[in-house]
This record gives structure tokens, C-alpha cells and sequence, in this order.
């Protein structure tokens, strides 16, 4: 068999086996591909229960355990998946440096940042998310504890979010 066969039947063999399973857009993020925009897409991952050691938030494996921390990371143009779970944001509003215990604490969002919430944390597809069983909640309640307790420790303006499509 030529070589040149032989590299026939392997692109034949990847264009109609392999990338099929891969799916275009794992593909295209593996080349790096750029939006017309001309920004690098990337994603970061949050789950709130990762192991770790490693948090650096490039997979469900090494996902960040705070929202905040993957958003800080993110620049215009990447996406952020967040699993299922209550997020409580842990910065304050122009006081990075303050007490946990603060109502000033919020998410810093940014923009052109896109968020998604509704995984279950295993998920390579961003259509494989289903935010109604991987209900993904943005809270306010700092203490964790609105049912039996006062609500003097939520953030100011308590607002609380569901990340949906």
C-alpha cells in the first residue's frame, strides 16, 4: 500500500469515525479555534465539591470550588460552566480584602463573560446540560441559614439567581 493510500484511508477513517464522536466543537476548541471576533474561546469549569488538590479550573476534574475565582480568571469571549449547587459570592464590592462575614460581598461580574449554569459536572457539550435536574443557584444568603434564622446576614440587597439558558 502507497503512503499516499494509506493517508487516504486514515482521513477517511477520522472524518467519518473519529470526529463524529469527538463532536465539531470539542474539535474546534482543541485546534483553538477563534470566534470572529477574534477572541481565544475557552471555557472554565466551577463545581462547588471538587477534590481536588488541583483547582485551576480547566476541567470538571480540576474545577474551581468558587465561582469567583473562575470568573477573575476569565477574560471577554470564554464561557464559565457552573455545576449544580448554591454559590455564594466571596468579595466584597471594592474591598477585596474584606471579612467574610461582610453583606457587602457580591459576584464581580465581567463582560462579554458568558455564565452557564444546569451541569451535572461531567458534561463535554454545552446541550448536554439540563438546568431543571442540575438546578444552579447564585444566592445571597451569606450564612446559609435563611430557614431558621434572621436574614440580617445576607447581602444587602439579597437578589438570588438561577443560571438558566
Amino acid at each position: 500500500m502507497s503512503r499516499i493510500s494509506l493517508f487516504w484511508r486514515i482521513l477517511t477513517f477520522f472524518l467519518g469515525v473519529i470526529l463524529p464522536m469527538l463532536g465539531v466543537n470539542t474539535l474546534l476548541r482543541a485546534l483553538g479555534s477563534t470566534p470572529d471576533d477574534g477572541v481565544a474561546s475557552r471555557i472554565y469549569y466551577v463545581k462547588w465539591d471538587t477534590p481536588g488538590p488541583t483547582h485551576d479550573g480547566l476541567s470538571w476534574f480540576t474545577a474551581y470550588t468558587d465561582l469567583q475565582q473562575a470568573i477573575d480568571a476569565a477574560s471577554a469571549g470564554h464561557e464559565i460552566w457552573v455545576a449544580r449547587g448554591v454559590y455564594i459570592p466571596t468579595r466584597g464590592v471594592d474591598h477585596p480584602g474584606l471579612p467574610p462575614t461582610d453583606t457587602l460581598r457580591t459576584f464581580q461580574l465581567k463582560d462579554r463573560v458568558q455564565l452557564y449554569g444546569g451541569f451535572a459536572g461531567s458534561e463535554t457539550e454545552r446541550s448536554e446540560r439540563d438546568w431543571t435536574a442540575n438546578p444552579t443557584v447564585l444566592s445571597g444568603d451569606l450564612d446559609n441559614n435563611d430557614r431558621k434564622d434572621s436574614r440580617s446576614d445576607n447581602r444587602f440587597r439579597r437578589r438570588c439567581a438561577h443560571l438558566w439558558g
